[in-house]
């Protein structure tokens, strides 16, 4: 924002140069005149522009001054006043000083961020003021040449005066305004005004603090001193003479205007580097698209993909350079997760950016620390390429002149090397580099005093956050193990009764790694750690209520009903059911916070989720309740669909569509028909469509989930054909069944690869029931060795439900080899069948699977017939 206090520091320090000038008697009525009309050219230039970069650094470089200036006195009034204590908060010095220290620091922040583009507007009020204040002409002297030059100083002195006051109010005004309704303190506003013996007043710390600006900032002072040399050439005096005494208030000003024309000359090499470096740039950007499988063919569609790219994470060229360069630097990012790294990286990077950034604004005790925050500070600057390594490494030689200056002074300021190790390892963090940044995190933790309890609970939480980060890109358990330990120490410094909102979020957070590692896991460790996340979310949700909390009572019901669809997926009977119809429940109740109108993007999410739910549970009811349940699971992936569009979000996209097919191959299992094939080709098309989103090469791991289930449905429609079309049918799913086994291998995915090799079997029996011969015994072979594959991982006490189908069917393709193996082999094998139906029996009971029971009753009575027929 330029305000009137910032445009009418352009014009004081000249005023105040010039008032001290032994030219100000000749000048006199001209200078002010002149000085008037500079000052509203300058409001001319600023009005109605979005902020060239010239004019953008003179204001955030004033804007600058202002608040150190601000910050300075406040503290000094908190040094020197006695605080009384009130009973009216509004009148509470303690409340002043947070609210006023606080405004002061979000501004610094905002000042010192080259991301942000200050507002334009300007108080025409006080504008006003200020101008008719410098314009006025005092009307010709009669007096002689001496009492010329004196009025002519005390115009000029009056003039000066007047500016100072209007800028103080304008600072005030402000000030007031920000914090209302706390009341700015009587005593404050005099020590603003006029300072004490040993403090500065405001309007003089504002000029040294500018003074520091033009001192550090290069391009504000060659542009500022360029406009001041302009007006002095337009009163026609001694340019020598002005400058020397602008060079004895302001520093080495001559020199710096000599170095104009050698930083332009800079600024053209650095475009020749720009445009030399564009070639780097695009090879760069090419080699990490085609690791993310979209490769382009040129120069214009690598510049197309990189922009599509910027869009999506909202970033800046520079920034992004700079996390695509941190991703090469890392060869092991899966492709799929490159799109999730960089998100994560670019939102940790916003942050450390941000609090560097206020970490200069308080570092002027420690000035060995300035050069290093200031090599930190350029090299994120993101508009230029970002380059964190060199960043991370300028903090981290700032932390050691800083543990060397507290030694030489024999100091203790633990929070100071925290937030220098919390800011390392934050850029660690947007790094990759998971590992360090939680050794780091833990560090910051480990040097705060034993009173520091909230800061140092916040360390851990964040070493959480960084091994969730790890596990979730580079896969493991053991990451997310260490994630529970942080959390759980975190816990213990943020107790409930202290600190009820951040413990419920921990108890979220900690609920959350809970669930990825019962997902990673399986048996009773899978099962136990999934329990363990419903009861750290139910625990949240005492707290993260409706009424006090909406939105984050919604994330977290829609978080516990994923736990409770994990949770119903592995178990079996009424149990399963009961978990689902939770899971259920907490959809919906998110759902009545999380409308499509409000939150368009979690509405769609959660009815996704419930979706989700539906069909796991209609896959487990009575054929008239499961049809309801399906038909009301396509129903939330068609609404989910509605936000979820392909051109936006194609992965979110992909995903649903994915959902939506499973559904309807689920309705076509229980339907007869044509209807039952029009719902299966509807899964066919579905997951066709999700695999243009999802490559092998881009998404590995969804692209062999999508090719797993359509391989599920061409099994399906394999069996309502005849003939070569149902044979070709059956060995296209066959096919996409050993593709995803390329992904999903035993040793790091054992639930899934047990789960394709049953359904693999399943094909395998299809295809063996319609050939002849060896060939067809040959096939169920197979089927039966890949069941008894799947029942290594799949065990009755981890997944009962999964594991009594996979027993349904393993008995199925014993009972049709039976058939055609003779005697004593094909006996055992009927009595293996018949055992194989009575151990699935055991899950699907008719009170909590009766579809499922049935279908297995009837088949146990159909072995037992052939065995008494085969006198067995």
């Amino acid at each position: 924002m330029v305000d009137p206090i910032s445009l009418a520091a352009i014009a004081w320090p000249l005023a105040e140069g010039l008032r001290s000038s032994a030219l100000a008697g000749v000048i006199g009525n001209v200078a002010d005149r002149q000085l008037g009309e500079f000052f509203s050219s300058v409001r001319n230039r600023f009005a109605g522009i979005s902020g060239p970069a010239e004019n953008h650094d003179i204001a955030k470089a004033l804007r600058l001054a202002q608040f150190q200036a601000l910050e300075h006195v406040i503290r000094d009034f908190r040094d020197v006043w006695q605080i009384p204590h009130r009973k009216n908060t509004e009148e509470d010095f303690g409340i002043f000083f947070d609210k006023a220290g606080g405004f002061c620091r979000k501004n610094l922040g905002r000042c010192m961020d080259l991301k942000i583009k200050l507002n334009l507007e300007i108080n025409n009020d006080l504008l006003a003021g200020i101008e008719s204040t410098l314009g006025e002409v005092p009307s010709a002297p009669s007096e002689p040449r001496s009492q010329s030059s004196d009025l002519a100083r005390n115009s000029t002195r009056v003039r000066r005066d007047r500016v100072r006051e209007l800028a103080q109010e304008a600072v005030l005004s402000e000030l007031v305004s920000a914090i209302d309704p706390v009341i700015v303190p009587e005593p404050f506003i005099a020590h603003f005004r006029a300072g004490n013996s040993e403090h500065q007043p405001w309007i003089e710390l504002y000029g040294a603090y500018v003074v520091q600006q033009i001192k550090e900032n290069d391009r504000f002072r060659n542009i500022y001193v360029a406009e001041l040399l302009l007006q002095v050439k337009g009163l026609q005096i001694d340019q020598a003479e002005v400058l020397a005494l602008m060079d004895a208030r302001f520093g080495t000003l001559v020199e710096s205007i000599q170095r104009i024309e050698a930083g332009q000359e800079e600024l053209q090499h650095g475009q020749v580097r720009l445009i030399a470096g564009q070639e780097q740039l695009m090879h760069m950007v090419s080699e990490v698209l085609q690791r993310m499988g979209t490769p382009a063919a040129d120069d214009a569609s690598v510049r197309e993909e990189f922009e599509r790219l910027k869009t999506r994470l909202a970033a800046t060229e520079g920034d992004l350079i700079g996390l695509l360069r941190s991703i090469l630097q890392q060869p092991n990012v899966p492709a799929e997760k490159i799109s999730e790294a960089l998100a994560q990286a670019h939102k940790v990077l916003l942050v450390a950016r941000e609090e560097i950034t206020t970490l200069r604004a308080k570092s002027a005790d420690y000035p060995e620390l300035s050069e290093y925050l200031a090599r930190a500070a350029a090299a994120l600057d993101s508009r230029y390429q970002v380059d964190l390594e060199q960043a991370q490494q300028a903090l981290a030689e700032a932390r050691s002149r800083f543990r060397e200056a507290v030694r030489r002074h024999r100091l203790r300021d633990a929070e100071t090397e925290h937030v220098l190790l919390l800011r390392e390892a934050q850029l660690a963090h947007a790094r990759l580099r998971y590992e360090e940044a939680a050794r780091l995190y833990r560090e910051a933790a480990a040097v705060l005093l034993p009173e520091q309890e909230r800061l140092r609970a916040v360390a851990l939480v964040q070493a959480g956050e960084a091994q969730s980060d790890h596990a979730e890109i580079f896969g493991g358990v053991e990451p997310l193990t260490q994630a529970l330990a942080d959390y759980a120490q975190a816990l213990i410094l943020y107790p409930r009764e202290t600190a009820p909102a951040d413990w419920a979020a921990i108890q979220n957070d900690r609920a959350n790694v809970l669930q990825s590692l019962g997902n990673r896991l399986g048996g009773m460790q899978g099962l136990a750690a999934l329990r363990e996340a419903i009861v750290g979310y139910e625990a949240a949700l005492e707290v993260r209520t409706r009424q006090c909390m909406p939105m984050e009572w919604a994330a977290t019901q829609n978080n516990r009903a994923l736990a409770l669809l994990s949770l119903g997926d592995r178990l079996g009977g009424e149990e399963s059911l009961n978990t689902l119809r939770q899971a259920i429940a907490c959809c919906e109740e998110a759902l009545e916070v999380r409308t499509q109108q409000s939150m368009p993007a979690d509405w769609a999410a959660t009815q996704h989720n419930r979706a989700s739910v539906l069909q796991s549970l209609g896959d487990r009811l009575s054929r008239e309740e499961s049809l309801d349940m399906l038909r009301r699971a396509i129903a939330g992936y068609d609404d989910a669909l509605e936000v979820r569009r392909r051109e936006s979000t194609p992965v979110d996209w992909a995903k649903t569509q994915n959902g939506r097919a499973n559904a309807l191959q689920s309705l076509s299992n229980r339907l007869g028909g044509d209807d039952g094939s029009s719902a299966l080709r509807q899964a066919i098309t579905g997951y066709e469509a999700a695999l243009e989103i999802f490559t092998r090469e881009s998404t590995p791991l969804d692209w062999a989930k999508t090719q797993h289930n359509r391989a599920n449905a061409m099994q399906s429609l394999g069996d309502r054909l005849s003939g070569e079309d149902s044979l070709d049918t059956f060995r296209q799913a066959l096919a996409g069944y050993q593709a995803a086994l390329e992904i999903f291998i035993r040793e790091s995915a054992p639930a899934n690869w047990a789960m394709i090799q049953h359904n693999r079997a399943n094909a395998l029996q299809c295809l063996g029931d319609r050939l002849d011969g060896e060939e067809g015994v040959s096939t169920f072979r197979q089927a039966l060795a890949a069941y008894e594959a799947a029942l290594e991982i799949i065990t009755h006490e981890s997944m009962p439900a999964d594991w009594a189908m996979i027993q349904h069917n393993r008995a199925n393709a014993l009972l049709s080899l039976d058939d055609r193996v003779r005697g004593e082999e094909g006996l055992d094998m009927l009595h293996e069948a018949i055992a194989g139906y009575e151990a699935a029996l055991e899950v699907r009971t008719w009170q909590s699977m009766p579809y499922y029971h049935e279908q297995t009753r009837t088949s146990l009575e159909r072995a037992r017939c052939k065995l008494r027929d085969r006198g067995g």
